[in-house]
């Protein structure tokens, strides 16, 4: 359950690879579909000569899904009410050695197999070059299922020889070349056209069935949970330099905060400290102005002076006051005379 929801949202896009196989060579096709909830999309299809620059061409945060076709492979067509067909292809030889695909529609059982070393081959190339694989599909016989798009009329020619419906891929050379064939309201390439197929037998299973379904079960399983990993592990990766960048900023916006404030309190407290000397100056000069008033008001020292002539007659006799002696001649010429009589 968990698997199918997370295809559904996660896998908007995938490739389907087609690999046509022989003793003499071998052709590599890729298409690539867009997925959406009633429908899928062409986005792009292409050609390769070689494995290498199909590799290089395919996007590794995009899912594979692998058809192979080609005279390595065994096609059958059997009778659906046939027991015991396996035996009259392998000739005795394990069914455990080998990749059996088969297409079951009206009655009639459409079969195709390849040892495994020849497919497990591929699949390590392309896992080892890092991308992910859906699953994978042996033979032509995919393209039953999308008979109904392309039109049926018996047959179709492709670049990898003749496609007879319920009979298979023959070899042979095509009497018309057909480079483009029109699926429901869009056009393919016929050398994309077993990618194609493929994908759609992915994307419903219905009529098939193979020895494999577990394998392409597991490979669907870790190819959904490795994108839901880096999907959710982006968008924690994202939410974390978010996260970051906004505590880089408040630390910023704190710290500068914080060296005006102390600024702001260097400068009040030198302010204070001027205050106080200020203050105690202040209080300083008030003290002396307060004592000196205090000193001449309150009459603390007397000075009585008697003035005399050279005979050492009598003059006069003056009194003042002063709080300091050096204002004694300030206060000696601004003394009152008292009397003139010495009395």
């Amino acid at each position: 359950m968990m698997v199918s929801f997370l295809n559904k949202v996660l896998i908007k896009k995938v490739v389907g690879v087609h690999i046509h196989t022989t003793d003499a060579e071998e052709s590599f096709a890729a298409i690539t579909l867009k997925l959406y909830k009633n429908k899928v999309e062409i986005a792009d299809e292409s050609r390769f000569e070689t494995i290498s620059q199909l590799l290089k061409s395919l996007k590794k945060s995009t899912p594979l899904f692998i058809s192979v076709t080609g005279s390595k492979i065994i096609n059958k067509v059997v009778d659906d009410n046939e027991t015991h067909y396996l035996d009259s292809i392998l000739f005795g030889k394990s069914p455990d050695d080998f990749y059996i695909s088969e297409y079951v529609e009206d009655s009639i059982r459409m079969i195709s197999l390849t040892r495994k070393a020849l497919l497990n081959d591929y699949i390590n190339k392309f896992q080892e070059s890092g991308h992910s694989i859906l699953g994978f599909f042996v033979g032509p016989f995919s393209l039953e299922k999308i008979k109904p798009l392309i039109g049926f009329n018996g047959s179709l020619s492709t670049p990898y020889g003749v496609y007879r419906f319920g009979k298979g891929l023959h070899s042979e050379a095509p009497l018309k070349m057909v480079e483009k064939t029109h699926i429901g309201e869009d056009v393919i390439g016929t050398e994309s056209i077993f990618a194609f197929s493929g994908l759609i037998n992915h994307l419903n299973p219905e009529n098939i069935q193979s020895n494999f379904e577990h394998l392409n079960a597991s490979n669907k399983e870790e190819t959904v949970y490795k994108k839901a990993f880096n999907f959710f592990g982006a968008i924690l990766l994202v939410g974390f330099l978010i996260l970051l960048t906004t505590s880089y900023f408040l630390q910023s916006f704190y710290a500068n905060k914080s060296a005006e404030i102390q600024y702001e309190v260097t400068l009040k407290n030198q302010e204070m400290g001027q205050i106080a000397i200020l203050k105690q100056d202040l209080n300083y000069k008030k003290n002396i102005i307060i004592r000196s008033a205090y000193l001449k008001n309150e009459n603390l020292m007397k000075v009585t002076i008697y003035e005399f002539d050279k005979k050492n007659n009598f003059i006069k006799r003056i009194e003042a006051e002063s709080a300091d002696i050096t204002y004694l001649n300030w206060k000696l010429r601004n003394a009152k005379v008292i009397d003139k009589d010495g009395k």
